[in-house]
């Protein structure tokens, strides 16, 4: 008899694909330094809006890790999740380099609160299936949800992002 856990661990693997896909759906990323500019940035700003990337997951990526050993997988990824549409939301208003950094470090703390334990999540519930053995292949084809988006969505942003007027940013 299949339980309801075993149900549960077995849609992981779609579930986290998808996960990922979606998050991977930038279609701004081809048209983000114009948005930036539209919004009042400089060239200099955008540099350290990465500056502001790097430091932040630098810092956060040991302590994520630690997080999701204390708290659990599942609520750190639902923790970044949580951060990264925050840091979007702030997105949609903002106009001065504070706000881009704000969001950018919390666009950064929802990476560090990923990276190493979505694959940690993937080898849990394989090894409490039983199912090790395959977690090479499910591993290749999570990571797959991110290279097919960076494939498709550039271009679909490049041709959808011509001649766009400030509120039409906000939709893509």
């Amino acid at each position: 008899m299949i339980t309801s856990r075993v149900v549960g661990l077995k849609r992981n693997k779609r579930l986290m694909f998808f996960m990922k896909l979606f998050l991977e759906v930038k279609a701004l990323n081809a048209v983000i330094t114009l948005f930036y500019i539209s919004r009042g940035l400089g060239l200099d700003n955008i540099f350290y809006l990465l500056v502001v990337w790097s430091v932040v997951t630098l810092l956060l990526e040991i302590p994520s890790g630690y997080l999701a050993d204390r708290i659990g997988r599942k609520k750190t990824i639902v923790l970044g999740i949580f951060l990264h549409s925050v840091s979007v939301a702030i997105l949609f208003f903002a106009d001065n380099f504070a706000l881009f950094a704000l969001s950018y470090g919390l666009q950064a703390a929802a990476y560090a609160g990923f990276t190493g334990t979505d694959s940690a999540l993937l080898y849990d519930s394989l090894r409490e299936l039983g199912d090790t053995k395959s977690s090479l292949r499910v591993s290749g084809k999570y990571f797959s949800a991110n290279r097919f988006a960076k494939i498709f969505i550039p271009l679909l942003g490049a041709v959808l992002a011509k001649d766009l007027l400030p509120h039409q940013f906000n939709i893509l």
